[in-house]
């Protein structure tokens, strides 16, 4: 499905006993009401529409699976009672348990999604290749990523324009390195600026620059529409393999006026970049978080709190040079207000009472050790909380949990994880899409997805960004992290 971004409805007649998710049988226009209860639950897949008949389906991982009345297995859902069955399966096929709109005919629309959190379908009256009919109203959800679309004709002329600035100095511009050559790097960070306040329209350029210090700004902007390299190289195998000069330009620029884009020293500093930028792209096999197949779950970017060390970023960038082709890796974003929200006055009062840890489990021993520092898990004013969430990828040899001396804090931290999962924002992203991350206002996560490893996969660039700038020569003191001009690069 292309998703409710195109307005489709996907609706299965009765008597088909199978069906692909992926290849609609027939698509319908929804109405308003219709879309605004798939933005109410959340839905970036589309809504489905599936009467009670429905023998199996493909889920989005391309596996069989049974939806039946009194029977369900599906991917990461689990029916609470029989009537309710068909419509868990629908949610598991498009991704419901990340928040899919599902709409059944049946009077019972409680199921549950993963870690058990419940939600309701829409109940409505459906007749095959029909469109349905609302019968419950549906307040606006809660977003927590802005989209901010591009018209192409913006970018009229860019790529002349590039190439006329750089000519002549192509070495420089394309081939910096933030290790090795601090200054040049500087200076293509300074002309990357210039080249993204000249073309950027105003809207965006107003909605990065109230980022930080709007109260009401969003979490995250989603920027789509951005010119890259007219020649992508298939991805690659290991990072810093290839350099893409426009990509680059526009994380430094945009990097700049957010703050000061940087890189951590000994943290991908080996590659071509000098570590400044990295690569994010499927490694099948290995460790951390270029493994295509776990799910990263919710948390913040190298926290302080944590590490407890002055290296946590403001922000990061993610720019798409090439989206995943199956639309199966998405990054997830659930605003810190939204969490807090939807925790009860008890489980607030728990997470600022006591600290969590993280412990690392190994598998061959059965020993524990702990992994960076106890923390509170929320922080800061009721209207703007600070939420954090951490995370350690899956490996071979170890496993990680989350844990509080205090059993209560402990089921609530579990439990605000479970409400960042329900209500987060799906974001699919393709080529020429930026998603802007406010590190302190959000925490995200990522699906796991199959790779294709045939140089068409899914490749991200990303840069952190420290919002306080360059230290000032005079400036003594303080916790700021020590960026000092002209590095781009942070001791962790």
């Amino acid at each position: 499905l292309k998703g409710l971004a195109q307005g489709k409805i996907c609706c299965c007649p009765s008597m088909a006993p199978r069906f692909d998710v992926a290849s609609p049988v027939a698509t319908v226009v929804p109405t308003p009401q219709q879309q605004h209860a798939a933005l109410a639950l959340g839905s970036r897949h589309g809504i489905l529409v599936i009467p009670d008949t429905v023998a199996s389906y493909s889920d989005h991982q391309g596996k069989q699976r049974q939806g039946q009345h009194d029977k369900f297995s599906g991917f990461r859902s689990h029916a609470i009672d029989a009537t309710a069955a068909t419509a868990a399966a629908a949610a598991a096929a498009l991704g419901g348990w990340r928040g899919s709109l599902v709409v059944s005919r049946r009077k019972s629309r409680r199921f549950a999604v993963g870690k058990g959190v419940h939600r309701r379908c829409i109940r409505c009256r459906m007749a095959p290749g029909t469109r349905a009919q609302v019968q419950e109203p549906v307040t606006k959800r809660q977003e927590s990523v802005q989209r901010l679309s591009i018209d192409p004709e913006t970018f009229c002329g860019f790529q002349s324009d590039f190439l006329a600035s750089t000519a002549g100095r192509e070495e420089e511009e394309f081939l910096w390195n933030a290790l090795q050559d601090p200054v040049q790097t500087e200076e293509v960070v300074c002309k990357s600026y210039k080249r993204a306040v000249s073309w950027l329209p105003q809207n965006v350029l107003n909605a990065l620059l109230r980022l930080f210090v709007d109260p009401k700004a969003p979490a995250a902007l989603l920027i789509s529409g951005l010119p890259i390299d007219p020649e992508v190289p298939p991805t690659p195998k290991l990072p810093g393999d290839y350099r893409l000069p426009i990509c680059e330009s526009w994380l430094l620029g945009i990097g700049r006026i957010l703050g000061v884009p940087y890189g951590m020293l000994g943290f991908y500093t080996s590659n071509a970049r000098g570590g400044l930028i990295r690569d994010l792209a499927p490694k099948p096999g290995l460790g951390g978080i270029t493994n295509p197949s776990i799910l990263l779950d919710f948390h913040r970017d190298v926290p302080a709190s944590i590490n407890a060390a002055n290296t946590e970023p403001d922000a990061f960038l993610l720019l798409a040079a090439r989206g995943d082709p199956l639309h199966r890796a998405r990054t997830l974003v659930c605003s810190n207000r939204i969490i807090y929200h939807h925790l009860a006055p008890s489980e607030r009062t728990a997470l600022r009472r006591s600290k969590v840890k993280v412990e690392c489990v190994r598998h061959s021993s059965g020993g524990v050790s702990p992994y960076g520092f106890p923390f509170y898990a929320i922080e800061g004013p009721d209207d703007d909380p600070k939420v954090t969430f951490f995370y350690v990828p899956e490996h071979s040899d170890f496993s990680h949990r989350v844990v509080s001396e205090d059993l209560e804090t402990e089921a609530a931290y579990h439990r605000a994880v479970a409400i960042a999962s329900e209500f987060c924002d799906s974001v699919d992203l393709q080529a020429g899409e930026l998603l802007v991350v406010n590190n302190a206002r959000c925490n995200h996560a990522r699906t796991p997805f199959e790779p294709q490893c045939d140089g068409s996969d899914r490749w991200l660039l990303k840069t952190f960004v420290h919002a306080g700038g360059w230290r000032r020569p005079s400036q003594l003191g303080g916790d700021a992290p020590a960026l000092s001009w002209p590095r781009t690069l942070m001791r962790s």
